[in-house]
């Protein structure tokens, strides 16, 4: 699949020493450019396993896995459009970790308490939004929109709603679905291949 081949070539141009210097200067953060070239090559692993799934007539479980690979775009894409965030997207990505593995949890308790639901996971936009108060709801809708791709949400909401339907309940074609879900992920990966080409390779 070329979006595949795309995403590895961008992750290895990346990872050269002149690139990585872009990178640290266009982030200000070791911890973020870590985060980011992880996390390119684990959307890449995902398209990969949405092929394979395609391949073998699994459609509604590469639809799953799409869910988490435009969820892991957005963040990316979110930091990616608003480099001054990437040091707090950093620190929430940590605690996020140390929450997922049951550290410090009384004190990362303290920090989320009296803030908005779903600050843990989406409190680095802080900064992003306007009249930003503890009765804040935050979701993959304002880091869509910090990303600028408001229309890729909607494919977060398509793939979603899979999750909890089938093919029968929401009324999708197979052939059809695998075609709009192979666009999809071409549309992405040549979005943010492109981007990050003019923001940070080609400065």
């Amino acid at each position: 699949m070329d979006s595949i081949n795309q995403l590895i070539s961008l992750t290895q141009i990346l990872e050269q020493k002149e690139n990585l210097k872009k990178l640290d200067k266009y982030f200000l953060s070791h911890e973020f450019i870590y985060i980011f070239i992880t996390n390119l090559k684990v959307i890449c692993n995902n398209l990969i396993s949405i092929d394979a799934l395609i391949k073998i007539d699994q459609f509604e479980d590469a639809m799953s896995i799409f869910r988490k690979y435009i969820e892991t775009y957005l963040l990316l894409l979110s930091v990616l459009e608003n480099p001054t965030i990437a040091s707090i997207y950093a620190k929430h990505n940590f605690l996020i970790g140390q929450r997922a593995c049951g550290k410090d949890t009384e004190n990362i308790e303290k920090l989320i308490r009296n803030n908005p639901k779903n600050f843990l996971e989406y409190g680095y936009l802080e900064k992003l939004i306007n009249n930003y108060d503890s009765k804040t709801s935050l979701s993959m809708s304002d880091v869509a929109r910090a990303a600028k791709k408001q229309d890729f949400h909607r494919w977060y909401k398509v793939a979603s709603n899979f999750m909890h339907n089938s093919l029968v309940s929401t009324k999708t074609d197979k052939e059809h679905g695998i075609e709009r879900l192979n666009e999809w992920m071409s549309t992405s990966v040549s979005y943010l291949v492109n981007r990050v080409s003019s923001a940070i390779i080609m400065e």
